[in-house]
This record gives C-alpha cells, sequence and structure tokens, in this order.
C-alpha cells in the first residue's frame, strides 16, 4: 500500500485509522471518504478478499451512509462500538497515546530539526524493542522471534521455535491475568442494567470537556427506541446528527 505522506495531519489520526480499518486505500480523483482522509484527500475504499468483519465505532467518521452501503454490498458484518468506553477498541487508543509521547519527546530532543516521519520509524523501532509490563515480553519478539535483549551476543541464549511457542502462550496468559484484575477492579462498584425499548433514561450531556462548569452532567428523560446490543442504545434525543442518539452510558428514570 502506496501512502502519501501528509505532514501537516497528525499522526495519531494516521495510526489510528489504519489499525482500525481493514481496507485497501485506492485513490481516485473526485470520491470523498472521511475514513481515509488523514492519507488522502479523495481516497476510495476496497475491501480485503479475508475481511470477515468490520469493527466500527460510534462517530460521523463511521456512521457514514456511504460507508455502511460499502459494507452491505461486501456481506460484511459490522461490530457496533463506542470510542469512550471501556469495550472499544482501547489497545488502539494506547498504542497511539504511546507513540505519539513518543514522538513528542523525540522531536524536542536536542533542538535537532528531523521530519516526523523518521522520528515516527525510530519510535516504532524502540516501541517493537520494549518489554511489556503486562506481557513481559517485547512486541517484535512476540511476534516475530527477533532477539531485542540488550545483552552482547556472547551472553545472549538462543531461542528455538519450542521457546518461542512457550513465551507466546505464557504473555497470553499473563494477558488475561491483567484483563481478569483490572475487569474485577473496574466491576467492583458498577451495576448493569438491562434496558429495553420504550424505557425512559437519562445521558451523559456530552463529552466533559465542551460541557461549561454549571452544565448539567445527564439530561433528560429521554425514550429508548432501539437495542443495539446489551450495552448501547438508541435515544430519541431529537439530536440534529444521528450518530449522537447513540449512548453506552445511561441511567434508568427513577421516576418513570
Amino acid at each position: 500500500m502506496n501512502i502519501k505522506l501528509r505532514t501537516d495531519e497528525e499522526l495519531r489520526n494516521l495510526t489510528y485509522y489504519l489499525s482500525k480499518y481493514d481496507f485497501q486505500i485506492k485513490y481516485s480523483p473526485g470520491r470523498y471518504n472521511i475514513e481515509a482522509d488523514c492519507l488522502s484527500r479523495n481516497p476510495v475504499l476496497g475491501a480485503n478478499d479475508n475481511l470477515e468483519e468490520q469493527l466500527k465505532t460510534n462517530t460521523p467518521v463511521s456512521i457514514l451512509e456511504t460507508s455502511n452501503n460499502f459494507l452491505e454490498e461486501k456481506n460484511i458484518p459490522i461490530i457496533f462500538t463506542v470510542v469512550d468506553s471501556p469495550f472499544s477498541n482501547g489497545l488502539n487508543e494506547r498504542l497511539n497515546q504511546t507513540l505519539v509521547n513518543k514522538i513528542r519527546c523525540k522531536t524536542n530532543e536536542n533542538g535537532v530539526k528531523k521530519a516526523w516521519t523518521t522520528i515516527a520509524q525510530n519510535c516504532v523501532k524502540i516501541y517493537n524493542e520494549t518489554d511489556y509490563t503486562v506481557t513481559g515480553y517485547a512486541p517484535g519478539y512476540l511476534l516475530y522471534g527477533k532477539d531485542v535483549t540488550i545483552f552482547p551476543n556472547e551472553l545472549k541464549l538462543k531461542k528455538t521455535e519450542s521457546d518461542l511457542i512457550q513465551d507466546r502462550r505464557k504473555a497470553l496468559g499473563n494477558t488475561i491475568k491483567s484483563h481478569n484484575y483490572n475487569k474485577k477492579i473496574y466491576d467492583k462498584n458498577r451495576r448493569h442494567l438491562d434496558f429495553k425499548v420504550g424505557d425512559t433514561v437519562f445521558v451523559d450531556n456530552g463529552k466533559k470537556l465542551n460541557r461549561k462548569k454549571l452544565d448539567e452532567l445527564r439530561i433528560g428523560p429521554f425514550i429508548i427506541i432501539k437495542k443495539i446490543s446489551n450495552s448501547i442504545y438508541k435515544v430519541n434525543t431529537n439530536y440534529r446528527k444521528s450518530e449522537s442518539n447513540f449512548f453506552p452510558h445511561l441511567e434508568a428514570n427513577s421516576s418513570a
């Protein structure tokens, strides 16, 4: 895939869209899709042959009718999620934040000016050669079996294919253990509510950073008009933009 470098676009947008969409990016004059706008002003989407499902987030970028029509034509099921909830694609967000922080430090290091694309390649290399706190191994080793330790070659222990398989299993076990621990802490003071179509609920009043200090934290009550999943509902808030009517955070109306 040939990517036209755009230094005026943020790297986090580039990595975000590349990690979220399993599309081959092609170019055709006169076509417009916001999904890949960070790559080109005139992109066209072409599905991979082995694409089985598509992860979508509740944003104007992914709610576009043109995008949904494309997925339906290719018989690609849609997994609906949201960007600001625990069940969203948080691993991508964490990776993007880590890379952006590393690039920011390198950009302002020693006052030497370098292209952000060069700095990004170096930061990705460092990221892949750094041991994860959770897994206990570096991504470069788990993915490719590459020895990324800093020991001299004379002191390095040769890893076999069997060792790599065992380490991958151990890394997976460590990841699951960490996930279950964090889930236990998160769920400790939370209670799941099963809403139905027709229930009246209160919803969050926009994003925290977009609210004034004295604005209400929640607004409503509104009526649920559609249940997307066990945790996402479409609510009749009369917002002009249809994508603004999807909510993952709801509170029951005690007077209903």
